[in-house]
């Protein structure tokens, strides 16, 4: 069987690999990008700190910016970022129940059923599901609007692709307002919540230790790590379920694990493609070759996860895999925290097409992001084909 992901047809896990344009090693096996992702002293490249550094030599004031990066715990060090972490980790479990089956299953359905009218139609399911979905969960987690979570989401993806390269001072201008509006709007949602109570309220009860400051940057990098990765999971769930149909009838009679096919997803089409590099602190053996200290290297998820070395026909789609631990979001200190939320919401929007009987047919309009540091959708033209025969409720 051919690869679902054609862009991803030559992928090829091999021997730790220079990249001369981006002056880094590359990993592409997967018990090499365990390796590093696990490595406790290999430090992320801190972007925040080298955007203050552009600031103060330009004599600008990109507080901001650097309050709001400074919140993404994938730019972030220890100890900083652990302490960060636990503090975060039990912010999350005060508002746990909100994140329970229960809870999150009638947002997807309603979300589902918004697009699944009588009749065949076609829908970009880009906008409609799954970018939809995310913004839905994370406004009911905090008790949100979806519009104010839907505006920091659109003015918050300049924000975080600031890290990506160096760029004109116009630009980091630019991002700086944007950066200074999403600032106030969730200072104003901070100052509520402490007034009026709700679910904000209690997750920033455990959040002390804290300046408002770097309440703000941790609650932002928080709610763009759940929108993000998951947008780009649940449009290739869709995709994946409407290119290859055999699958949703399998787990319509039972004979397929909806866990499977979301961890299968998850294997072939890891959101995060490629986790900010990380500089080693001494040197690291990768197989047979030693990479030295101070060497900067990367991680390709995606090929990692074909490496055949683990995985029989890497390439092939196969839900019915026996278990392994997947690298989709990321694996030691620098783990995704929403990593459950996420793989939740994947077998919830695959149940709701089941439940409302959603045949999904593709048309031509199947565009992928190239950017290569994720594995996403930018556009999925669906032709949504309600089946007859409804199964019992």
């Amino acid at each position: 069987m051919s690869d679902l992901f054609p862009f991803a047809q030559d992928a090829k896990a091999e021997p730790p690999v220079w990249r001369e344009g981006e002056k880094l090693w590359m990993l592409t096996r997967y018990a090499d990008a365990q390796t590093l992702l696990r490595a406790p002293d290999a430090e992320v490249i801190e972007f925040q700190s080298q955007i203050q550094t552009i600031a103060v030599k330009a004599g600008r004031n990109y507080d901001c910016l650097v309050g709001l990066l400074s919140g993404i715990l994938f730019f972030r060090n220890p100890p900083w970022q652990k302490q960060a972490r636990a503090s975060l980790r039990r912010g999350l479990a005060a508002i746990g129940a909100r994140m329970s089956d229960a809870e999150i299953a009638p947002i997807i359905d309603e979300a589902v059923a918004s697009v699944s009218g009588a009749g065949d139609r076609s829908t970009d399911a880009v906008p409609t599901l799954a970018n939809r979905i995310p913004i839905l969960v994370m406004a009911h987690l905090f008790g949100l609007s979806e519009a104010t979570v839907e505006t920091l989401n659109r003015q918050g993806k300049g924000v975080v692709n600031a890290w990506k390269r160096a760029m004109p001072l116009r630009v980091y201008t630019a991002l700086e307002d944007q950066a200074a509006e999403i600032d106030q709007a969730l200072r104003s949602e901070i100052h509520r919540a402490r007034q009026d109570g709700g679910p904000l309220s209690a997750f920033l009860d455990e959040m002390g230790g804290y300046d408002d400051r770097e309440i703000v940057g941790l609650t932002f990098g928080l709610i763009m790590a759940g929108i993000e990765t998951t947008s780009g999971l649940l449009s290739s769930v869709l995709y994946v379920m409407a290119a290859e149909p055999r699958h949703a009838t399998a787990m319509r009679n039972g004979e397929l694990s909806e866990r499977g096919f979301v961890d299968e997803v998850l294997r072939m089409a890891p959101p995060l493609r490629r986790p900010s590099a990380r500089r080693l602190a001494e040197d690291q053996q990768f197989g047979d070759v030693t990479l030295q200290a101070g060497s900067l290297v990367s991680v390709d998820i995606m090929t990692a996860q074909r490496d055949p070395a683990l995985f029989e026909n890497p390439h092939d789609f196969d839900p019915s895999r026996s278990s392994t631990s997947l690298l989709a979001f990321g694996n030691g200190i620098h783990a995704c925290l929403g990593v459950h939320l996420a793989s939740l919401e994947g077998r919830l929007l695959l149940r709701a097409a089941l439940k409302f009987e959603l045949g999904l047919a593709l048309p031509d309009g199947v565009d992928w992001d190239p950017d290569p540091t994720f594995c996403r959708l930018r556009r999925l033209d669906l032709q949504l084909n309600p089946i007859q025969h409804r199964l019992p409720s």
